[in-house]
């Protein structure tokens, strides 16, 4: 039940390819089988314009290898995921290339620098495996926090990369994502 496009791997690899995306169109069937309580993103939920800005807050939970735990006797894969928040990264630490186009969003990852709920100090896994998370902003700058809600949050991106020098994690903005839909589908 999927339409899969397929591309070749780029002779030079994918080391500079600038978005690195897949798109699997389900159909209702595939979609319905999937199970219930899974509730896919509405068009509402999604943020066409740009959504780079300064004071904003940006999440993802991702899947990293490292968390990645095999019971190969019972068939069990088990991950414990990954949930970050984050802002803009700003260039404190060196210029990351900015892809043509432009489509692009580059989260701050500073390993050392993260804390948990409660404030303390924790060190985040190698983000390996993450790739192809929904980078959400969770509110955009100025918002009072007696106005904020759930309906605001927003899918933006989608994480594909990430700088290991500059603790950056890159992602394809949603409105290139969308573009290939549109050319596609």
């Amino acid at each position: 039940g999927c339409r899969v496009n397929r591309a070749e791997k780029p002779k030079e690899g994918r080391a500079n390819d600038p978005f690195d995306i897949c798109l699997i169109g389900l159909t209702a069937q595939a979609a319905a089988a999937i199970g219930p309580g899974v509730e896919f993103v509405t068009d509402e939920q999604i943020e066409y314009d740009d959504p780079r800005q300064d004071g904003a807050y940006y999440f993802f939970i991702g899947f990293p290898q490292k968390n990645l735990r095999l019971d190969l006797r019972k068939n069990i894969v088990r991950c414990e995921s990954l949930s970050y928040g984050s802002i803009l990264y700003q260039g404190q630490r060196g210029v990351w290339r900015v892809p043509d186009g432009g489509d692009y969003i580059d989260l701050d990852f500073d390993p050392t620098k993260t804390v948990d709920d409660t404030g303390r100090r924790v060190r985040t896994p190698h983000p390996k495996g993450i790739s192809g998370c929904a980078i959400w902003k969770l509110y955009r700058p100025g918002i009072k926090s007696e106005d904020w809600s759930v309906n605001g949050i927003r899918l933006v991106a989608i994480e594909h990369r990430w700088h290991s020098q500059l603790h950056v994690l890159r992602g394809t903005l949603y409105c290139y994502v969308n573009q290939l839909v549109k050319n596609n589908y």
